[in-house]
């Protein structure tokens, strides 16, 4: 897209400090591993700062653990499903009174 010859004059104009604005809406790609700096960001930083770090070896506790989790989850949802189709009847709530 060829811009008008304003906009590229007005684009060269040398700023203060002698540099040349880039026309508006081109840049160069951002460096790898690089993005937008915000305050949020830095807030956030120090929660990263252990990424990808797994533990050292897989042990039976770690698996009786997950797959005891998964079971428990599994009955979790099977009772609110139950529940739901009333197949499981809750107490009427006058009697909680």
């Amino acid at each position: 897209v060829e811009r008008p010859e304003v906009t590229k004059m007005m684009s060269s104009k040398p700023v203060g400090t002698g540099k040349k604005l880039p026309v508006y809406g081109e840049r160069d790609p951002l460096p790898k591993g690089y993005g937008i700096r915000t305050g949020l960001s830095d807030l956030l930083k120090p929660l990263n700062s252990e990424a990808g770090v797994t533990a050292k070896e897989e042990s039976i506790g770690t698996y009786v653990v997950l797959f005891t989790a998964i079971v428990l989850l599994f009955l979790f949802y099977t009772l609110l499903l139950l529940i739901n189709n009333q197949s499981v009847l809750l107490p009427p709530e006058d009697e909680f009174d």
